[in-house]
């Protein structure tokens, strides 16, 4: 769950409107005599008007050194060994968290998020149009689907059970399509 808080924190959104005002807010948008104004201006001051600040507190500025200071490393095991050395609570989950999820898709996630700095939105899609077609041909794809999704155990008996067994060569192969790499 990302909270309004730390999506403003993030600069992911530049105002808040709590979602109680949304109809009226439109009400006011259709009563508007837009001809003959500056539509920018006064739909700013419209906005303006039903924002407000989220009443639920953020994480994200209190975690957001330790994000920076683990996820800063160029590997998965790297940033587990620092999350490991951390005590603190954030630490701790967050480190459960990732072990709980694929291997495959943890390095694949971060070589795709590695690779994409300073490309295109086209090229990045690309890339990830390529990742798409690559999962599906994976089976730890479909069984972290059967596990949350269908039988909803949460339980997945992944094909790579440890970040050691899938390799940064198998890691590579996901970003071929037809024997190319994209954009790197």
């Amino acid at each position: 769950l990302i909270r309004a808080a730390d999506v403003l924190y993030a600069d992911a959104a530049d105002l808040y409107m709590d979602s109680s005002k949304l109809s009226e807010f439109i009400n006011r948008v259709e009563q508007i005599e837009w001809h003959g104004q500056d539509v920018k201006a006064a739909l700013t001051r419209l906005v303006k008007v039903f924002s407000s600040q989220p009443s639920e507190t953020g994480i994200l500025a209190t975690t957001h050194n330790k994000i920076d200071k683990h996820f800063s490393k160029e590997n998965v095991e790297e940033i587990i060994k620092s999350l490991e050395k951390d005590p603190s609570e954030f630490a701790m989950e967050t480190k459960q968290l990732l072990l709980s999820k694929s291997p495959s898709s943890l390095k694949i996630t971060l070589k795709q998020l590695l690779n994409g700095e300073g490309r295109t939105i086209e090229e990045c899609l690309a890339t990830g149009l390529i990742l798409a077609k690559n999962f599906m041909l994976h089976t730890d794809f479909f069984e972290g689907v059967r596990s949350v999704v269908i039988d909803k155990d949460h339980t997945p008996q992944y094909t790579y059970k440890t970040l050691a067994d899938f390799s940064d060569e198998d890691t590579a192969k996901f970003f071929y399509d037809n024997g190319r790499i994209p954009f790197y």
